[in-house]
């Protein structure tokens, strides 16, 4: 087991949850139809958004591209409004369009865990599918966590998905750390343990409920080095000095 130095981590559902809220959402919806120019219902523009959406959706999947702001809402979201008109709009199109979903919160007990692995020496990074390049840099700053993470790697800057291992390697390439020696906390087996593997990063590790990873076929692809239930076990699987032990691996699998 090569020695892991740096730990990356997946952002959905892996570090940060959404949370309903049903006055932020409406009044997301109503920026957007504000944004466009629509007459109709925010509810129904949403709708309509989201099934154009899913369109934009299977692209992506199948070609492990992301599109960046003004082409995900000239080409996909509204391509019968003037290009000209949306392109500057898209960044906050964007925006407004994942807060329509709900507010993403950090995950209870993050924040220490966080901290703490920084403070025993390990590099921080993300690596994250994601669409728009606003949020999250200022949630980092807001949130006052931006100077853990040496490295912050989304598929709406780089233009390319997980599990395409171009996207984990050029996260190693930041930091300077060979992939081997990196770790990848994830959620999802068929996106984050299959790129992690494919990108020869040294160690997978899902953070999930076992419910949810019963309804996952589990392949060689997809077998995650550790399961972990609890974020707050990542402290005890990663220990005071960037080493990890093959037997510590074991007992928490």
């Amino acid at each position: 087991m090569p020695e892991i130095s740096a730990v990356f981590f997946d952002l959905g559902n892996t570090l940060r949850f959404v949370v309903k809220d049903e006055a932020h959402q409406l009044a997301a919806k109503r920026r957007i139809a504000e944004l466009i120019g629509a007459d109709d219902d925010p509810d129904t523009v949403y709708a309509q958004l989201n099934e154009r959406y899913q369109d934009y959706r299977d692209w992506a999947f199948e070609t492990m591209r992301e599109a960046p702001d003004d082409e995900l809402w000239t080409r996909w979201l509204v391509p019968e409004l003037p290009a000209e008109k949306i392109a500057p709009l898209g960044e906050e199109l964007t925006y407004q369009y994942r807060q329509a979903n709900g507010i993403r919160v950090l995950e209870p007990g993050a924040e220490a865990v966080i901290k703490t692995l920084h403070q025993r020496g390990y590099i921080l990074g993300i690596i994250s599918n994601l669409i728009g390049t606003r949020e999250i840099p200022e949630w980092l700053e807001k949130d006052g966590l931006a100077q853990y993470f040496k490295s912050v790697v989304l598929s709406s800057v780089l233009g390319i998905r997980k599990p395409n291992p171009a996207i984990y390697h050029r996260a190693a390439w930041e930091i300077g750390v060979s992939p081997d020696n990196c770790a990848y906390i994830g959620d999802n087996l068929n996106r984050d343990v299959t790129g992690t593997h494919a990108a020869g990063f040294g160690l997978s590790v899902i953070i999930n409920q076992p419910e949810k990873l019963a309804q996952v076929e589990v392949t060689e692809d997809n077998q995650p080095n550790v399961v972990l239930h609890k974020f707050e076990d990542l402290l005890t699987l990663f220990p005071k000095s960037p080493q990890i032990n093959l037997v510590g691996l074991r007992e928490l699998s």
